[in-house]
C-alpha cells in the first residue's frame, strides 16, 4: 500500500471514529433526557420537547449510522 492510500485510510478511520463518537454522544443525551420520569407539569413539558427533538433527529442519526457503517466496510475491505 502506498503512502497516499495509507494517509487516506488513516483519515477515513479518524473521520469514522469522530462521527461515531458524536453520534453516540447524541444518542446518550437523548436516552438520558427521555428516561427521566417527569413529575411536575413543567418537567413534562420539557420531556415532550426533548422527545419531539429526538424524533425529529432520528433520520439524521440513521444517515450518520449508515455513513459510519459504510466507512467501516471500506476500511475493512481495504485492510486485506
Amino acid at each position: 500500500m502506498n503512502s497516499r492510500q495509507e494517509n487516506l485510510k488513516t483519515y477515513l478511520a479518524e473521520l469514522m471514529r469522530n462521527r461515531a463518537e458524536k453520534t453516540l454522544d447524541t444518542l446518550r443525551d437523548f436516552l438520558e433526557n427521555i428516561s427521566k420520569q417527569p413529575i411536575l407539569l413543567n418537567e413534562f413539558a420539557r420531556f415532550i420537547e426533548q422527545l419531539s427533538e429526538a424524533q425529529l433527529r432520528l433520520p439524521d442519526l440513521e444517515v450518520s449510522k449508515n455513513e459510519i457503517e459504510s466507512m467501516h466496510m471500506i476500511l475493512k475491505k481495504n485492510d486485506k
